[in-house]
């Protein structure tokens, strides 16, 4: 999708070079490493668009020490090209990137062009719902009606309600209310839809350190489990495991109980 955007194509290509000087010489990556504590820089990655995320986020919380780390390479480098180049990312590029400004005025500016398109697509909102109905559909049956939907999506609108920060809580009042099966049917699709394949990925990273030669003999089920596991770490931690134990002794009681009785 960037490769078709002239913009997205020039910003990417940008990180792509910042990370090229530096890990292309052992010296100048040492001069990052010296300048830049935190995240490291990240090559880019043609089909995981989380390699994306990380080597912007390298660069957009560390934009001081990066600028830093090239123009030291600027001033020292044997090669006069990459010092060239270095030096013009670090003073003219880098300075005029426009997600400098983005804490300041971005995201107000991004809710204003939101609604503004929000707006604008209401005039097409039946086509919209007819797309997502043919979208929805196998052997001749859909899951939504589009005029339905469309109906309900008008209704809905025309209630007086809080504003929602997000699709979650606005599935939750459509249930509430419980007159807007094909509003629900839709958003409940929207929030199973995977926006990234992170988590594909992660279970591929997760799986090299599981599935060693020591545990060659280990069934799916068995592996499954701790894939599961170490992927839900953080949730994992958060248990608590007396309140675990003791909710599977009573109900192993009760069941002991009746079968004794």
């Amino acid at each position: 999708m960037a490769n078709k955007c002239v913009k997205g194509k020039n910003f990417f290509g940008f990180i792509q070079r910042i990370y090229t000087i530096f890990a292309n010489s052992t010296k100048r990556w040492g001069i990052l490493k010296y300048n830049v504590k935190s995240w490291s820089l990240k090559s880019l990655c043609q089909t995981c668009w989380e390699s994306r995320a990380e080597s912007v986020k390298a660069i957009k919380q560390q934009l001081v020490d990066v600028r830093e780390a090239l123009l030291q390479v600027g001033e020292n480098d044997n090669d006069v090209a990459i010092a060239s180049e270095a030096t013009s990312l670090a003073e003219k590029e880098l300075s005029d990137f426009e997600f400098l400004d983005y804490r300041e005025t971005g995201f107000s500016k991004a809710i204003v062009e939101a609604k503004e398109n929000a707006i604008e697509m209401d005039k097409d909102l039946k086509s919209y719902c007819h797309r997502l109905e043919s979208a929805l559909k196998f052997e001749e049956r859909s899951d939504i009606d589009a005029e339905e939907f469309y109906t309900e999506l008008k209704l809905f609108e025309a209630l007086e309600t809080n504003e929602f920060s997000n699709p979650i809580d606005v599935l939750k009042f459509l249930k509430e209310l419980d007159y807007f099966p094909s509003a629900c049917i839709a958003y409940r699709i929207l929030l199973t839809i995977h926006v990234t394949v992170a988590s594909v990925v992660r279970s591929f990273s997760k799986l090299k350190f599981l599935k060693s030669y020591l545990r060659s003999t280990m069934t799916q089920e068995r592996l499954s489990g701790l894939a599961m596991k170490s992927i839900e770490n953080e949730l994992l931690e958060s248990i608590d495991y007396e309140d675990l134990i003791n909710q599977f002794a009573i109900k192993n009681g009760r069941r002991a109980s009746r079968i004794v009785g």
